[in-house]
């Protein structure tokens, strides 16, 4: 049967991290999940920690995503969305006056 809950030895070795790099990640201090049993120790889900690890991958992907605000010019009172990629028969000439 495969353990539910991890110890920290063994969570830090599954995230590649030292035990101290974990222990400064884990909740309160951080958002890595964990769950205290008694007053001194400290288990692991492994299904907590595979849940974070997808959310740390769709916070890194949305994060390489242009923002609505990163795609919007504001001139006076008016704004328009520009596209991030200009059309294939746009010259720098035309680039230049645009802006």
């Amino acid at each position: 049967m495969t353990s539910l809950l991890i110890n920290s030895r063994d969570a830090a070795k599954a995230l590649s991290i030292s035990e101290k790099t974990l222990w400064s990640l884990t909740a309160p201090r951080g958002p890595v999940p964990a769950i205290r049993i008694g007053e001194r120790s400290v288990r692991y889900s492994v299904v907590a920690l595979e849940q974070w690890i997808a959310e740390q991958i769709r916070a890194e992907t949305k994060a390489d995503e242009p923002t609505l605000a990163q795609l919007t010019l504001t001139r006076g009172h008016q704004s328009e969305t520009k596209s991030p990629v200009r059309p294939a028969h746009t010259n720098f000439k035309e680039q230049i006056h645009a802006t």
